[in-house]
């Protein structure tokens, strides 16, 4: 039986269109630059409103059509949803074959009891769900039935809040704080007048100028750039809020948001991997965040694919123990020699002291902003020193280890240590990768393509090349005539 999409996708499709309004308001604008007086305009304007009329119209007969013919129907094989005014498009999606199903209930949707349901594949795209569609509550519970079926939970995880704090510091974005900051400025002048808005500024200078021991100019941008993350924070933490994951049978179930809600049913056959991240603060306080990745899961914009917030080492293997007890982490069993440490330590050792250096001999040409100069270079580089620890570190912590189902990556990039936990059935091929100065001392970089979205690959550096070869042959993963240099040939 077909069934129609939920009413309020009309006014989602109206917001949609409203970039068309700019039509009636370009032709206003024409209209005050060609009247000579407001008359003239005022006559310009009625004489022409049919054409706004003619586009709102446009608007609201496409949004109410666009429902019309928006439907779908669901059964024992598959979800079948139908669209299109003129040209018909019919997507059909076999339950066995949606990795992911997620039951989106943004805030402005809550007193309409409507909910947006996104259904996923492997073989689905990157930027957007295979199928969208707008239903109320009790059907997006009807829909997540139908291919993974509820049964009973055996198996159910709740963070604590503060773990929601840490992940909220780990993944906050200063960009999206920055968003919310400026928009809050803005629309603050609007509602509490132009006043408002010379308080802040000078709240602000004045708190820079508290901070008398750093330049002006310096201390306003750094108060800015923490209200942006704070905010960021404070965002990611309302986001997740209220997390919770579960197991049932083979579908594993993710919940989480305040006033956004999201609910997330994963097939377990469908995760390409895990992984375990840390930060060297992280790392100080023992705790881990675990990622997963699978089709589907996190795919919008501010969100992360996390099945665990933030847990020590004995925690974060119980949990997965008890969410995902098929993934085992090994412990390495080839790493980078001694001697690598120059080649993981040059970049970040030289930019943090070629960096102050800069800066001091700027400063002594333009003595008028020696201290500015001074400050901005030390700032510059805390970052390459903040890395040039991250490296020390990852030499003494990357590597590999094989077992019959599983490969274990420890690598870091940027300033994040990751342990990656691969099926081997998920893992595309490997290559090795050596420069002149690697081939010299028998070193080499090992890439591990993954299936996934994005065709995520995973680097090793500097390991030795007879190690690899001997751990992969010693584990049937290689034969000793493969190259490891391109796709397996089962794969």
């Amino acid at each position: 039986m077909k069934k129609r999409v939920h009413p309020i996708y009309i006014l989602e499709s109206i917001y949609k269109q409203l970039f068309l309004l700019l039509i009636p308001l370009l032709r206003g604008l024409l209209t005050v630059f060609t009247a000579d007086s407001l008359t003239e305009w005022l006559i310009g304007w009625v004489s022409g409103a049919w054409m706004d009329l003619l586009v709102l119209l446009f608007i609201l007969t496409y949004s109410f059509l666009n429902w019309r013919f928006q439907y779908y129907t669901i059964d024992e094989k598959g979800l079948t949803v139908y669209k299109g005014i003129l040209i018909k498009r019919q997507t059909d999606i076999p339950h066995t074959a949606i990795s992911t199903l997620m039951q989106y209930e943004p805030f402005y949707l809550r007193p309409f009891k409507a909910v947006h349901v996104y259904a996923d594949t492997d073989a689905g795209s990157i930027r957007q769900a295979d199928c969208q569609i707008t239903v109320s509550r009790e059907e997006a519970a009807c829909l997540a039935a139908a291919p993974f079926p509820q049964k009973q939970a055996d198996r159910l995880y709740r963070p604590k809040w503060y773990d929601i704090g840490f992940l909220s510091i780990f993944v906050s974005s200063t960009f999206t704080g920055a968003m919310f900051l400026v928009a809050f400025f803005a629309k603050g002048g609007d509602v509490f007048g132009q006043e408002f808005q010379t308080v802040v500024i000078n709240r602000l200078e004045g708190m820079a100028h508290w901070l008398g021991f750093i330049p002006e100019a310096a201390a306003l941008l750094a108060i800015l750039i923490f209200l942006c993350w704070f905010i960021g924070a404070l965002h990611s933490f309302l986001c997740y809020i209220n997390f919770s994951a579960m197991r049932e049978g083979d579908t594993l179930r993710i919940r989480y948001g305040w006033l956004s809600k999201r609910n997330y049913s994963l097939r377990t056959q469908a995760v390409n991997f895990l992984d375990l991240r840390q930060t060297i603060v992280a790392r100080l306080l023992g705790l881990y965040i675990v990622f997963i990745q699978c089709a589907g899961y996190a795919k919008t914009k501010d969100e992360h694919a996390v099945l665990i917030p933030a847990a020590n080492r004995r925690a974060a293997s119980r949990y997965l123990r008890l969410l995902l007890p098929e993934f085992r982490q090994r412990p390495r069993q080839i790493k980078p020699p001694k001697g690598s440490i120059v080649r993981y330590a040059m970049l970040p050792f030289w930019c943090s002291l070629l960096i102050p250096v800069a800066a001091w001999l700027l400063s002594r040409w333009f003595p008028d902003f020696r201290t500015l100069i001074l400050f901005f270079g030390m700032m510059a580089a805390l970052p390459f020193l903040w890395l040039l620890v991250v490296r020390i570190v990852d030499c003494h912590t990357e590597g590999i280890a094989v077992s019959k189902h599983y490969v274990t990556l420890y690598y870091a990039v940027g300033y994040a240590f990751h342990t990656v936990i691969v099926p081997w059935e998920k893992i595309n091929y490997f290559r090795i990768r050596s420069s002149v100065f690697q081939k010299w001392s028998g070193n080499c970089d090992l890439l591990v393509y993954t299936y996934s979205e994005i065709g995520k690959r995973h680097r090793i550096g500097n390991l030795r090349i007879d190690e690899v070869r001997e751990l992969l042959e010693k584990n049937g993963l290689l034969s000793p005539q493969d190259d490891l240099n391109g796709p397996r040939d089962d794969a």
